[in-house]
């Protein structure tokens, strides 16, 4: 900072100034991704996708997450939300999706929302290709001396 002042000798002046900034202990969360590509789905199954959810912070972190359609399970069981996960630990999340009758690409969202000041709502993209069994015969036999190991 500089200090200006009718000083002749003087006039202007450097001030320097430092602190330390002391933050209060709090969650922090971290998601495994972001972006979940599923790839090939079956039309008429169901689908699955994991997301690791970690606090890397020094408060417990609680999470909520919520989708009209779809299920989420944690440790194999349905999911009680909201989700508590004590500090340095992690948690994985199973999402399942609904079988969809439509063929084509999908793309979904899931809004995750914790008590994390600094990231308080994040998105997890999920995205699919539907194809029916029919499209998948045809890509087995277009493609399938492919995937057969050579010996």
């Amino acid at each position: 900072v500089y200090v200006e002042s009718n000083d002749a000798g003087a006039s202007r002046r450097e001030l320097s100034l430092s602190a330390e900034i002391e933050v209060a202990p709090q969650p922090r969360i971290e998601l495994g991704a972001y972006n979940l590509d599923l790839g090939l789905s079956l039309q008429g199954e169901e689908t699955s996708a994991r997301v690791a959810i970690k606090n890397t912070g020094e408060l417990e972190l609680s999470v909520d997450i919520a989708h009209s359609e779809f299920k989420f399970l944690a440790n194999g069981k349905p999911a009680a939300f909201p989700l508590k996960i004590a500090a340095g630990k992690e948690l994985g999340l199973e999402i399942r999706l609904p079988p969809q009758n439509k063929t084509g690409t999908l793309r979904d969202y899931v809004l995750v929302k914790s008590n994390d000041p600094a990231r308080s709502t994040l998105s997890v993209y999920i995205s699919r290709y539907i194809i029916t069994k029919a499209d998948l015969r045809e890509l087995v036999r277009k493609y399938g001396k492919l995937l057969e190991d050579k010996k």
